[in-house]
């Protein structure tokens, strides 16, 4: 039996062991390196952490700064606002002076005469609408109506006359209509001084118109009174018929004149020829059977005569106002002397 190698084996030892110092070497050299590094980023993260304090005092300088000129620009921002306010308040009002500078010269564009004659519409629908409201206040049951556009205060027929009559059936219609009429148009008559203050619109009335109309059915045979033929005829009686009822009643009515020095009030006839409505039924033919008073207003020729006309009128106006403010503190005694008036003269311009 062979005797083992001790040589052999004590060489592979030894070869282990050197193994084994060499990995424990190098292992201890990592661990080192490992350990090294692990340095080096925590002095690295230490270092990056670390704000040095010169900057710290310079950032907060800066931030201080920075928040003073905040606060500087938004107290010129609140001025700026405040001054935006002031702009827009003065620029409302220079708005506004331009509305009513253009109103103005709108007003001046409407001269004189148009403005007069605007003012003498306006002076005819006041003086419709108070006689018919006057008149229902005082007899609902009295059909008046009125057409302020036209200038025209209606009756219907049908209350006044019967079929192919010329007499009033209700004569105290008319009586109340005439002296209500009588007190309205004192303001709206040349020439006349008013018992009563008046408004400041102005304007005179150049005609009373009384007109008659009827329906469109012939007057027969028998029906035929007093020389009448047609339509026509009846209408110019039953006109004239309410005519006269009026200035008896009312007879300033009669005295007043317009700026020609002319009688206002006047009759027209106009029979069937001015129907309201077509005459296809009884109620038709009611409604086209009436009495339109109308009145037309005093149209001057020229701005002179606009301001002639205002002049007198302010002069009437102030003379009732005295009058008036004279009779509130003292009584005047019983005279039959007539009162004093107001001169009025126009010149009319030379037709053409």
């Amino acid at each position: 039996m062979p005797l083992p190698n001790y040589a052999e084996a004590e060489e592979d030892d030894n070869y282990f062991v050197t193994m084994t110092d060499m990995m424990v070497g190098l292992l201890f050299i990592f661990l080192i390196m490992v350990a090294f590094f692990a340095y080096k980023l925590s002095k690295q993260s230490d270092t990056e952490g670390m704000v040095p304090q010169q900057f710290l005092i310079e950032l907060k300088t800066e931030n201080n700064t920075l928040r003073s000129k905040l606060e500087e620009t938004e107290k010129k921002l609140q001025t700026a606002l405040t001054s935006l306010s002031l702009v827009q308040s003065k620029l409302n009002t220079a708005e506004a002076q331009i509305a009513l500078l253009e109103k103005e010269i709108q007003e001046i564009k409407l001269n004189s005469l148009a403005r007069f004659n605007e003012s003498s519409r306006d002076s005819r629908r006041r003086i419709l609408r108070s006689v018919q409201n006057r008149v229902q206040e005082i007899d609902q049951s009295i059909a008046i109506s009125a057409d302020y556009e036209r200038g025209i205060l209606r009756l219907q027929g049908v209350d006044l006359f019967a079929s192919a009559s010329t007499s009033l059936l209700n004569p105290s219609t008319v009586r109340l209509l005439a002296d209500i009429l009588e007190k309205e148009l004192q303001c709206s008559i040349f020439g006349h001084t008013p018992i009563h203050p008046c408004t400041k619109s102005i304007g005179f009335v150049e005609a009373v118109y009384i007109e008659g109309h009827t329906d469109n059915l012939p007057l027969r045979a028998g029906y035929r009174t007093d020389g009448i033929q047609n339509n026509l005829q009846l209408s110019a009686r039953r006109a004239s018929n309410t005519y006269q009822t009026m200035i008896d009643s009312a007879p300033g009515l009669g005295q007043f004149q317009n700026p020609s020095s002319q009688s206002i009030m006047s009759v027209s006839a106009y029979g069937e020829q001015r129907p309201l409505t077509d005459n296809i039924n009884r109620e038709a033919r009611n409604h086209n059977r009436r009495i339109d008073i109308r009145l037309e207003m005093y149209q001057p020729k020229d701005e002179k005569e606009v301001a002639d006309l205002e002049s007198l009128s302010a002069i009437a106006a102030q003379t009732a106002s005295n009058r008036n403010t004279h009779n509130t503190q003292r009584p005047e005694p019983t005279s039959t002397e007539p009162s004093s008036s107001v001169t009025w003269e126009i010149k009319k311009a030379p037709s053409k």
